[in-house]
């Protein structure tokens, strides 16, 4: 694989947010695809690496300990909201959470997951 300096924007672009779940849109976008077919293919050839890269990670296992954290991470953001009323209905506020720069090259779930870590823990005592 090219170091990450020489990547471009569309193949980062692709690694971070392309997966298994996209494998009906990229066979759509193949099989209407009617112009050039030489411009076309290296573009192709990237989406189905991804594609065959994240259908490997995505069936060949799934173990538990993400799932876990997610359910986690998930019960962290309930016990943080609180009810506002707007408007004379109720709403579900949820905090705002920060993400540092530094995080900007993550992976969308991944820098997901490093903000909602990053919150404090309900004092519950």
């Amino acid at each position: 694989m090219r170091p990450e300096a020489e990547k471009s924007d569309v193949q980062r672009l692709v690694e971070r947010e392309i997966g298994a779940a996209d494998i009906p849109a990229v066979l759509d976008l193949l099989s209407r695809t009617a112009g050039n077919w030489e411009e076309m293919g290296p573009m192709f050839a990237m989406l189905a690496r991804r594609l065959v890269d994240a259908t490997v990670v995505t069936f060949d296992s799934w173990p538990i300990d993400p799932v876990l954290n997610d359910a986690a991470r998930w019960r962290k953001l309930i016990q943080l909201a609180k009810w506002v009323e707007i408007d004379g209905e109720s709403y579900a506020q949820f905090p705002k959470i920060y993400s540092p720069a530094e995080h900007d090259e993550m992976l969308f779930e991944d820098r997901i997951a490093a903000a909602v870590d990053s919150l404090p823990d309900r004092d519950r005592w």
